[in-house]
């Protein structure tokens, strides 16, 4: 793949369709990095590339940290080149196809405002979802509870008991990028898990348990879980509407529409928990709080106006963690690898700026060492 000789026919092709000299100088640029993206996945040629890599390079351009403007920009620099090779020849099956295939892709995953956006979650609002969702059904709680200790994703909801390391105490998910990723679950995750398995196969469960004993085991659990019904069932869902994400001779189709159904089931279960728990923002002061009267109305405790209800996503239960990680015990270093972020200044946009305090308290030694300073010099004059 001539990556140089691509761009310059790329550049030609832009000129002779009219284009701005902005988009005739940057498209190009763009380009040449995607192509190098492809190359770096092993595919040397034009009729190599696929949706795949459109997805995938897209994905990294997020997880580097452009704002939604910039990847919408980049991705259209490929999205034109695609488009303006399959207009000059549409009998190319190769372009056709890619074409057909790309525009079905959503350029990027932001929403807006509250209702669904990259806007992180008020820390009074993430302590509420926690305390709400302890007192609802258990498998609610544990999605939730999962959400709030390995980085918030929505495909989580995904999850196969096979992947499921009590042993180990991970859970290895699919995620985007379209890789693996271990995470490490706490105590509390790991007992609610085992809770949960023991009933959904509780039948199951009590018939090996009274087959053990008659044999004279004594079994807690863990064991059972463990050793018999994750073993089973390891090819089963941990939540009730799970979908496939993870086989390898799913369809990528098919994969897009199972990833979507568990957005939407992630994102349902947790809208739940937000209006049991009443959430609300008032848009005049910006207060916020929880809690519903009896004709869902609430009025702002500081300037009397009316609230609006609010939901949240699962991506911003992952930026809550990144943005309150601090106040929660959480080390930079550590939120950035419990978040999976490719580049600790990922990280560092939400987790740092939240740092002004404690970076003061720091510099309180050396506020003191110059004071003395200070003083020696005015002593001595």
């Amino acid at each position: 793949m001539d990556i140089v000789k691509i761009c310059k026919s790329y550049r030609s092709m832009l000129e002779r369709y009219g284009f701005s000299a902005e988009t005739i100088y940057y498209y190009p640029i763009e380009l040449g990095k995607f192509l190098e993206f492809v190359k770096s996945r092993g595919k040397n040629k034009i009729e190599d590339i696929d949706e795949v890599d459109y997805i995938l390079y897209r994905n990294k351009l997020e997880d580097e940290g452009y704002s939604k403007k910039m990847v919408i920009k980049k991705m259209s620099a490929v999205k034109t080149w695609i488009r303006l090779n399959y207009e000059r020849n549409p009998t190319d099956e190769h372009f056709a196809r890619l074409h057909e295939k790309v525009n079905t892709v959503r350029m990027t995953l932001s929403k807006k405002g509250y209702n669904g956006g990259y806007k992180p979650i008020p820390l009074e609002h993430f302590l509420q979802i926690l305390k709400t969702a302890s007192i609802m059904d258990l498998e609610t709680k544990l999605f939730i509870y999962i959400l709030a200790t390995t980085g918030g994703r929505s495909q989580f909801y995904g999850l196969k008991l096979g992947n499921i390391d009590l042993d180990n105490r991970l859970i290895k998910v699919f995620v985007k990028g379209e890789k693996y990723i271990e995470v490490p679950i706490i105590d509390m995750v790991t007992k609610l898990i085992i809770e949960h398995i023991k009933m959904k196969y509780l039948k199951e469960y009590n018939e090996i348990k009274e087959k053990l004993e008659k044999n004279g085991e004594k079994v807690d659990d863990e064991y059972i879980v463990k050793k018999y019904l994750i073993k089973r069932h390891s090819n089963e869902f941990l939540f009730k509407y799970g979908k496939d994400v993870y086989s390898e001779n799913l369809s990528w189709d098919r994969i897009k529409k199972n990833r979507r159904a568990n957005t939407k089931n992630a994102e349902r279960i947790l809208r739940r928990v937000c209006d049991y728990a009443g959430l609300w923002v008032c848009k005049n002061c910006g207060k916020v709080g929880s809690g519903k009267s009896e004709n869902n109305s609430v009025r702002c405790d500081v300037c009397n106006k009316k609230v609006e209800f609010v939901y949240y996503t699962p991506h911003q239960i992952r930026k809550a963690i990144a943005t309150h990680g601090h106040k929660l015990g959480l080390s930079l270093e550590g939120t950035s690898d419990l978040l999976g972020h490719s580049n600790i200044d990922i990280t560092k946009r939400f987790y740092r700026g939240k740092q002004i305090q404690k970076v003061r308290e720091e510099l309180k030694g050396i506020g003191e060492l110059l004071n003395k300073i200070e003083e020696e010099r005015f002593n001595t004059s």
